[in-house]
């Protein structure tokens, strides 16, 4: 694939904008509705119902590219990788409704009373575990390296690990990117400012931010996807 095409793709251009204006939409809703905000950003609503329908929609698109690897060199590398990605894009899906714990009304202690001991929530999730408290820094490491400094370093072609240049992330998502880290610092300046409010709290942004990650799960691989069908049929992947 070329990097004209790569750069070409008018739907990533408005697609890394896509959940960047949804996120700052829905911040302005605080001051004008706040109630139906803290409604809709509270757990098993909105946006972490939307936040995990992204995550399996963007593993579902990992799958499918699984299906079509078959021309590819390293075969068994990409399907490896891509299941991989598959399986990140679960494990973040489950994380965040807490593997269907609050759905079915299961206790932590009657699954596993260890988890139940070691987890800071009480809940059968990972990320509460002061083990595994830095997992969120893996979805941070990605955003950072792989999605705003290699694209802005390297183009496609002059990536040194071939093996790993269908991955690039297309700089038109580099948006989305910067929307995620530059997302949380309005409310980290006005937790500075005024430690005490309760209002400040109640943003929850660390909600959206999640939200974030998982559109850019989908619109990473989507990218990946379409390189794909591309390189499988150059004349229709336009």
């Amino acid at each position: 694939m070329t990097d004209s095409y790569k750069e070409g793709c008018s739907w990533m251009k408005w697609g890394a904008w896509a959940p960047v204006v949804f996120c700052a939409a829905y911040l302005l809703l605080y001051p004008i509705n706040s109630a139906l905000y803290l409604t809709l950003i509270q757990e098993d609503h909105f946006i972490e119902w939307l936040t995990v329908v992204l995550s399996l929609f963007a593993a579902g698109i990992a799958v499918v590219s699984i299906l079509h690897i078959r021309s590819e060199s390293k075969v068994r590398l990409h399907i490896f990788l891509l299941a991989l990605y598959t399986l990140a894009c679960i494990f973040f899906a489950g994380e965040e409704i807490t593997w269907g714990q609050r759905i079915f009304g299961f206790k932590t202690e009657d699954v596993s009373p260890l988890i139940s001991r070691v987890n800071k929530a009480n809940e059968l999730t990972l990320h509460n575990i002061e083990a595994f408290d830095r997992l969120r820094n893996v979805s941070d490491l990605f955003c950072l390296v792989w999605g705003i400094v290699i694209p802005l370093v390297y183009r496609k072609r002059t990536f040194p690990i071939e093996p790993l240049r269908l991955y690039l992330s297309p700089t038109p998502l580099i948006p989305a990117y910067l929307g995620y880290f530059i997302l949380t610092w309005p409310q980290k300046a006005l937790q500075w400012y005024y430690p005490h409010e309760k209002w400040v709290n109640d943003l929850r942004i660390g909600e959206l931010k999640e939200f974030l990650f998982a559109a850019i799960l989908v619109l990473f691989i989507c990218a990946v996807y379409q390189r794909i069908r591309h390189r499988n049929h150059p004349a229709s992947a336009v």
